[in-house]
């Protein structure tokens, strides 16, 4: 029987019915890993003129800076698929957040163009398994049918993250007046994370003295596929699988849309704003220029309330996902027709900046859909492929925004066409390509793994 007194085996604050509630800690965790992440990632968009003045670079090779971490973290993304499988997701997770917030933290002592594209080359290698692990935490720690809510607040933190960059390190920028402290601040912020990572997370709940039998029954009381705790080894066809399998080949051309629009925003977004529309990141313009972020998040938010909503109305939970994810790539959609109103029209722009952030926010809970479609012993590398998708298209993202613009003088607008086009594509893969949502078939054994 359980007791509501900690005992040795009864994790402290355990309720009356013998049941904790660990795995909202966990969320907790995966929410402040994806949200430093994200601040990490937008502190160089931040202050973009400062450092382009004082190196002297022009945009296409500026863009190539922004997407640095994008390029690092798509060449090892694969290999922490693979480490992730091997180790977990708490040493993983803690090397992981540790080693990104360790290169913002360098990035401050960055005299040079070579010194500064090493620094964010090195925050990508570290930032590379963020995102298949929390979606590997997700799925060990919630029952299917709250997932999608979990995965919904978790990736929250990514619009949060910039929502917080743009007006507080702008106001950061504007005490110090100098570029270093951004970084300084983000950096000694992730350090801490780091440190209560390793100490709260655990991979799987059995792991954690501070869950009860009770929380890990509730997690495990859906049927589903079974988590594979020690896979075998995959073989060709097992990479061949992952690679080229309908329904997976169909999430990728979805992540080219979802990518797209979320990596123009972590790097051009804030240089749109000031040169464009005429936003000063050190005064209060910083807080209206974080109004799209916001958005995002309430967008995400609203992904997972649709698809709680959707499962209660008979849709398989993985079914549900997939609807708001095309719902969301179709609104982004809209960001197209910013073109047509000019530059003069700042208020109608914001409002469709920030409804497309919204439908951008609903769309990236995708990362969710690879872990529902994998085979179950490929969990890790599946996610990890998803990753080295959603990265190689976002790496692209801020190189192809800073040709078009040394191309044509700055002008946004075909940017804006490009984004938009993305978005479609998105959307359709996800309408005729991934037609349900469930585990794939495990040819290499039809039976179940060997134990």
């Amino acid at each position: 029987m359980a007791s509501s007194k900690a005992t040795a085996e009864t994790p402290a604050f355990t309720r009356p019915n013998g049941l904790t509630r660990y795995r909202y800690v966990i969320l907790a965790f995966l929410f402040a890993a994806t949200f430093i992440n994200y601040l990490d990632r937008a502190t160089l968009s931040v202050v973009k003129g400062d450092i382009q003045n004082e190196i002297g670079a022009s945009e296409t090779q500026m863009g190539f800076i922004l997407s640095a971490f994008a390029w690092s973290i798509t060449l090892v993304i694969l290999v922490f698929g693979v480490l992730m499988q091997k180790f977990g997701a708490r040493t993983i997770g803690t090397a992981s957040i540790g080693g990104f917030s360790l290169m913002t933290l360098l990035t401050a002592t960055a005299t040079t163009f070579p010194m500064l594209a090493v620094f964010r080359f090195g925050l990508g290698v570290f930032e590379a398994p963020t995102f298949p692990l929390n979606s590997n935490l997700a799925r060990n720690w919630f029952p299917r049918s709250a997932r999608a809510k979990a995965v919904s607040i978790y990736m929250t933190g990514s619009f949060f993250g910039l929502a917080f960059a743009v007006p507080l390190l702008g106001w950061i920028l504007g005490i110090f007046n100098s570029w270093h402290s951004v970084f300084i601040f983000a950096g000694v912020l992730g350090l801490m994370i780091t440190v209560l990572w390793w100490v709260f997370v655990r991979s799987v709940p059995n792991q954690s003295k501070r869950v009860s039998q009770a929380e890990i029954d509730l997690i495990n009381s859906e049927p589903e596929a079974p988590v594979v705790v020690d896979p075998p080894k995959p073989d060709r066809r097992d990479w061949r699988s992952v690679f080229f399998e309908r329904r997976l080949v169909g999430i990728y051309l979805g992540a080219f849309g979802t990518s797209t629009v979320v990596f123009f925003f972590i790097t051009w977004f804030p240089d749109y704003l000031a040169s464009q529309l005429g936003f000063n990141f050190k005064t209060g313009g910083a807080f209206v220029a974080a109004l799209p972020f916001i958005c995002g998040m309430i967008g995400m938010l609203t992904s997972g309330w649709l698809s709680d909503r959707l499962v209660k109305t008979g849709k398989k939970p993985g079914e549900a996902r997939r609807v708001s994810v095309t719902i969301g790539l179709s609104g982004v959609v809209l960001i197209a027709v910013i073109p047509l109103l000019g530059r003069d029209n700042t208020a109608a722009i914001m409002a469709i900046l920030c409804i497309s952030f919204f439908f951008a926010g609903m769309a990236n809970t995708a990362w969710l859909l690879a872990a529902e479609i994998s085979k179950p012993r490929l969990l890790g590398l599946t996610t990890g492929v998803y990753g080295f998708w959603v990265n190689l298209f976002g790496a692209l993202t801020p190189i192809v925004v800073g040709v078009i613009l040394d191309a044509t003088g700055k002008n946004y607008s075909m940017v804006f066409g490009y984004v938009g086009g993305t978005a479609l594509l998105g959307a359709l893969a996800y309408i005729f390509i991934v037609d349900k949502v469930e585990p794939s078939a495990d040819r290499r054994f039809p039976d179940g793994v060997p134990s």
